[in-house]
């Protein structure tokens, strides 16, 4: 599906907020590549107070190192961006983030060398977080730590480990959804073939709920046999629609991504959708982890280490422009 990373053996994670040994016109120049739609950008350094700093690292798991307790943040219209910093053998990957804080979503992400220059081997991860909504920033917070624990609990043997592996898997599985449908919707409107890998990719996503349902003790039996024929149906779905798309068949699979949600994922939907909700919220259930697996893809080919600093570094600048005063 994504380009394969030859980049491996990340060494070490720090955030920099103002990196002294780093040009400004270099800064500035990829500050602009994230901020492209704007005619004009500034540069600020905004301050992290202690108190920010803690919020911080207690969302991200990360410490942070702030020279200064500065971050250095660029301002267009009413977007915002600032970078982290990766060392890999020695080397620096600056990823960058832009936000728009009025809308809570995330305009664009990429990585960078030291010369500004950006990695193409990087930009399959990134293109996922581009108009992401980050939601509600109290959501944005919880910490990864609680969806790890979550996701250990669901593995045991205790009564609500159905419940949460349901709650988990359909999270994971919308979030996929929300990134992988409208980029094949996209590819195939373009006649682009690329879109059958994602599409079987999808597939198998959605597929794998019809397994969970039966575990999901507080749908009733109406409600599982729903959700396990809604899945089963929208994985062939999906499946037919990749073949037609690999096989050149444009005209027809425009005309099956048409009709699809309206034939094959709203009933589950409509059957399941509040109640998965509030078991999500009873149980401690949120957003915006940003965890490798099951709201983020990985970099094909990858073992899921150097996705997960990426996808960190994201989160953090992310939390940093929220906190930066």
């Amino acid at each position: 599906m994504t380009k394969k990373c030859t980049m491996t053996g990340l060494v070490a994670f720090l955030l920099v907020a103002v990196v002294g040994s780093h040009h400004d016109d270099v800064r500035e120049g990829m500050a602009k590549q994230l901020l492209i739609r704007y005619p004009s950008v500034k540069t600020t350094a905004r301050a992290i107070g202690d108190e920010s700093k803690a919020k911080v690292e207690k969302a991200s798991g990360r410490k942070l190192d702030l020279p200064g307790g500065n971050v250095e943040v660029f301002e267009a219209g009413d977007a915002i961006a600032a970078f982290s910093e990766l060392k890999e053998n020695g080397k620096s990957i600056f990823v960058g983030v832009a936000i728009s804080p009025q809308k809570k979503m995330i305009l664009s992400a990429q990585a960078f060398d030291e010369s500004g220059k950006v990695l193409s081997s990087y930009a399959p991860f990134f293109v996922q977080f581009a108009r992401m909504p980050y939601g509600n920033p109290l959501v944005f917070y919880v910490p990864t730590e609680r969806l790890k624990s979550l996701i250990e609990k669901s593995e045991g043997k205790e009564k609500e480990a159905g419940d949460l592996k349901a709650v988990i898997k359909m999270y994971g599985a919308m979030r996929m959804t929300d990134f992988l449908w409208p980029m094949i919707k996209n590819e195939a409107g373009r006649n682009e073939k690329g879109a059958a890998a994602k599409a079987t990719d999808l597939a198998a996503i959605i597929g794998g709920l019809a397994d969970i349902a039966g575990g999901a003790t507080f749908l009733d039996a109406a409600q599982a046999r729903q959700m396990k024929d809604s899945a089963v149906k929208t994985q062939a779905g999906l499946e037919q629609l990749a073949k037609m798309i690999d096989g050149g068949q444009f005209d027809d699979a425009k005309k099956l991504i048409k009709d699809f949600r309206p034939t094959r994922c709203d009933q589950c939907h409509a059957a399941c959708e509040k109640i998965f909700y509030k078991k999500a919220y009873a149980t401690g259930m949120s957003a915006a982890y940003f965890y490798v697996g099951h709201d983020v893809l990985p970099l094909a080919g990858e073992k899921g280490e150097l996705s997960q600093n990426l996808a960190d570094a994201v989160k953090k600048t992310i939390l940093l422009l929220l906190e930066a005063k």
